[in-house]
């Protein structure tokens, strides 16, 4: 039996934030998981690795013993007055052995990791609002180097490369970002790096697993690899309406939603709480109402309008109002 695949039927829906905390678990070397740091090593020597990085965590891999990590899920940040939350939030100290020091421990390093399990929770300006977010909430601790991960689905194009892309080298030099993927055989994934863990176990290169943890951790990996693959399968739809024109980020009815517009005039309205797309003429009716956009439903000649229409007004609206924010 697997778990997380019992756990993703009827409304037991397995959504980023049970994916998020799955991973934060097995990072965090103080849940009881019987793992200590090996998996955190791991990661952090993963990411080593990468060419984005490249040797970025070398200096906290020396060290003997950290004297502290935190591993804090949804971290609440704040930026331009609005909050924003990060999916994981990676924090390693060292002892601060000054005489007199007015603190026990310095942040030397604070990975933040935005998870994505579907190309179409991507929005554009997320990722690199995250990073001057952190940088505002570090304020003057220069010594404390920030790097910011992007964890998604395989994908070389689109939703999830144009949030990458908008954090841009200039912007975050001399800090560090790098893209990993949930599954994959090229560059670091999880799926790559949980087997790899399984594989040093087997050769006696690590304390024993516990036969529960190690059965759990094979059924992650059955559970990603199931999930991306049905990802993938909704990606090459050849009914994908085309290249994305615009989209704006609103909450109605203490839901968050994704209203894309493609250059075909395809309406598709995404439930961020969820993670999975909605019918979207209820949902624009919705907004409009709450929001009082004044957004007439009719066309002139009495009409009912449909999706394409009533989500194209509602966007101008949306950005209208926003222009004057």
């Amino acid at each position: 039996m697997n778990i997380f695949q019992a756990l993703s039927m009827g409304n037991g829906k397995l959504n980023e934030e049970n994916m998020s905390a799955m991973l934060g678990y097995l990072l965090s070397p103080n849940e009881p998981h019987g793992l200590g740091d090996v998996f955190l090593q791991s990661f952090l020597e993963a990411l080593n690795e990468t060419e984005a990085l490249n040797g970025q965590f070398a200096y906290i891999l020396q060290q003997p013993s950290l004297s502290g990590t935190e591993v804090i899920f949804e971290s609440p940040y704040q930026l331009d007055e609005r909050k924003l939350f990060i999916d994981l939030d990676l924090r390693f100290y060292l002892a601060n052995p000054a005489a007199g020091s007015q603190s026990e421990s310095t942040e030397i390093y604070r990975v933040l990791i935005e998870n994505k399990i579907r190309p179409q929770a991507a929005t554009k300006d997320q990722f690199r609002r995250e990073y001057f977010a952190v940088r505002e909430d570090l304020e003057d601790q220069n010594e404390t180097a920030v790097t910011m991960i992007y964890l998604t689905p395989e994908a070389s194009r689109g939703p999830l490369q144009e949030a990458y892309a908008a954090l841009r080298e200039e912007d975050i030099a001399p800090h560090r970002k790098a893209w990993c993927t949930w599954t994959g055989n090229e560059g670091f994934s999880i799926v790559s790096l949980i087997r790899l863990m399984l594989e040093k176990e087997a050769r006696g290169e690590i304390e024993p697993i516990s036969e529960y943890v190690r059965h759990t951790l094979k059924a992650f990996i059955r559970h990603i690899l199931d999930s991306q693959k049905a990802t993938a399968k909704r990606s090459r739809n050849p009914a994908e309406p085309g290249s994305l024109r615009q989209e704006v980020t609103v909450t109605s009815g203490g839901t968050k939603y994704l209203i894309q517009q493609y250059d075909s005039g395809t309406i598709i309205v995404y439930n961020a709480n969820l993670q999975e797309k909605e019918i979207a003429k209820p949902v624009l009716r919705q907004i409009n109402q709450e929001l009082n956009l004044g957004v007439e439903l009719h066309t002139s000649a009495g009409r009912k309008k449909n999706t394409r229409e009533l989500g194209h007004e509602v966007l101008k609206k949306l950005n209208d109002t926003s222009s004057l924010d």
